[in-house]
Parts: C-alpha cells; structure tokens; sequence
C-alpha cells in the first residue's frame, strides 16, 4: 500500500510540476517577442518563482520550514541587492551559494528569494538542459548560463574550454550589470548530503574577482523527497533550509583575515583556495545545525512554509 500512495504522489507532483512549467513556458515566448532581454529574464526568473510557489502548494506532504531568523536574513541581503543595483558606492556583487543533493535545491532556492533578489538572480546549468523541451525555453529566458561539461560521472568536471570561456564572459557581464549570481559550488549533486563536497575553485576565483558578498543557502532533506537518481520527486518528507551571510565586508577581507589567523602553511596557500576551505566548512557546519533540528528553528519557524 505504502509503494501505491509513493508512485500516486510522485504522478501527482510531476503534474504539479508540468503544467504550471508548460504555462510559463508559453509565456515566456510569447515576452520574447516584445520585451529587452534583461526584461525579459527577470520576468521569466519571476515567473518560475511563481510557478514552482504553486507546485509545492499543490504538494502538502512536501514539508519545508526555514530556520531561525530567516526573515531578518533576507531583509539584509534584499537590502544589499538593492544598494548594488542602485549603483550605490562600495556596493558589492551578491553570490549565493548551496549545497546540492537534489533537484528539489533549485525550485526551493528560487521560491524562498524575494522577488527583488529572484529578478537579478542568474545560475550556471548543465548544457544539456537547454535541449529539454519546456526547459530549455524557460532556461533561455532567464538567461542562465550553461556549462558545457565533457566529463563523465559526478568527479570529471572536465568542460568544452572555447564554450566556457564565452559562458565565462557573459557571467562577467551580468555580474558588472548588478546582477546576483547563484550556484552550487560542490560542483555536483552529492550522493553523501552529511558531508560537503569539495568546493571548486573556479567559483572561488570569480567571487575574489569581484569581492562578493557570499551566502550559503544549506538545505537538509530535500534528498528523502526527491532522490538524486530519480526523474521525479514527490515523496513525503520534511526539509529545512537556511541562510548564513559568510563575508559580509567581502571576500578578500575575509581571506586576509584567515591569513592573518592561520598558520604559516595557510598563508602560503593561494586565496582561492584558503576561501574554499573556509566555506565548505562554514557550509558543513550549517548543514549540521540543521540536522540537530531545533537548535536552530524556533517556534514559529516550525510552521509549514509552503
């Protein structure tokens, strides 16, 4: 009985899913006729925003709560994007980062940005997603970047050197256009959710390029509800998330702070790589809150979010 009720909520959460993505879809193209590509992405992040707010409302079992302060959280980074894309002095870019163990990490990530933060959020995917039909148009129009990987299995992040560098630039320009970037620095989905991948570098090198304000957006149990090998998701659970302002000065000051803490073998090593270190365990560290549970929800973050 119990397996009949599992495939019934993963049909019915899959139709959540289509459809709203379908109807935007068709949105999408008919905005590409007549609005400015920046218009238009923003309209179109907004729009899935919307779309998968409604799939998750549509899936009461999918339990998702957020963890304390997290209202006050976002008030700061909303805060941030805004002086940043009012072009305030010694604004700084705002990168958001996650850990990923599921799909589920993307459309709970967009869901919980404010609309302000969601309509200049841009990320990188996989190349091959920009052939799906429906996703590819709703990639196409939020203007998200795609990596075109060679590599085979979750440890080759081997990629097509021309196409990267030309993603490469065109990152570097939404970022110089005020824009905020997100992605999942582990590089891929993590089969082992209790332990943080190890973060790539290249990401690293981008944020000290920039002097970001980074933010981890940890999430835990999104993989009980949508299994990283399954096409579909949709099985009951509970999952909790949160946000961690990690450099709020920015990242180089950060980095010589570490320096100047560390030992002599950590002042040897390059920034990129001292910042990498840092953040996986500052991510490890959320990630462990929690699972500790209520350390870290008060009462009324324990109230069903979606």
């Amino acid at each position: 009985m119990g397996a009949v009720i599992s495939t019934l909520a993963q049909v019915w959460f899959g139709v959540a899913l289509a459809i709203p993505m379908l109807t935007i879809a068709i949105l999408i193209k008919l905005l590409s006729l007549c609005c400015k590509k920046k218009t238009l992405n923003g309209l179109s992040v907004i729009l899935v925003k919307f779309a998968w707010q409604m799939s998750l409302w549509l899936t009461p079992w999918i339990w998702l709560t957020s963890a304390k302060s997290w209202s006050a959280k976002l008030a700061i980074m909303s805060e941030q994007v805004r002086k940043r894309a009012e072009g305030e002095s010694n604004a700084r870019p705002v990168f958001i980062l996650g850990n990923h163990t599921s799909f589920l990490d993307t459309v709970l990530t967009i869901t919980r940005l404010p609309i302000s933060v969601a309509w200049q959020a841009r990320t990188y995917m996989g190349a091959h997603l920009f052939k799906l039909p429906i996703l590819s148009t709703i990639c196409h129009g939020c203007g998200h970047f795609s990596v075109p990987y060679q590599g085979k299995g979750d440890d080759d992040f081997r990629v097509d050197k021309i196409e990267i560098a030309k993603t490469q630039k065109l990152v570097d320009q939404h970022i110089e256009n005020k824009g905020v970037l997100c992605f999942f620095p582990e590089g891929a989905m993590n089969g082992n959710p209790s332990v943080i991948r190890e973060i790539r570098y290249g990401g690293m090198k981008k944020a000290l390029a920039y002097d970001a304000i980074i933010w981890t957006f940890i999430t835990n149990g999104n993989q009980v509800m949508w299994p990283r090998k399954k096409q579909i998701g949709g099985f009951a659970g509970y999952g909790q998330y949160a946000l961690k302002e990690i450099s709020p000065i920015g990242c180089r000051a950060l980095v010589a702070k570490l320096k100047k803490q560390g030992s002599k073998e950590d002042q040897l090593k390059e920034d990129y790589v001292i910042l990498s270190e840092y953040i996986r365990t500052e991510m490890q560290s959320e990630w462990n809150d929690l699972l500790d549970g209520s350390s870290q929800l008060s009462k009324d973050d324990k109230k069903k979010d979606n």
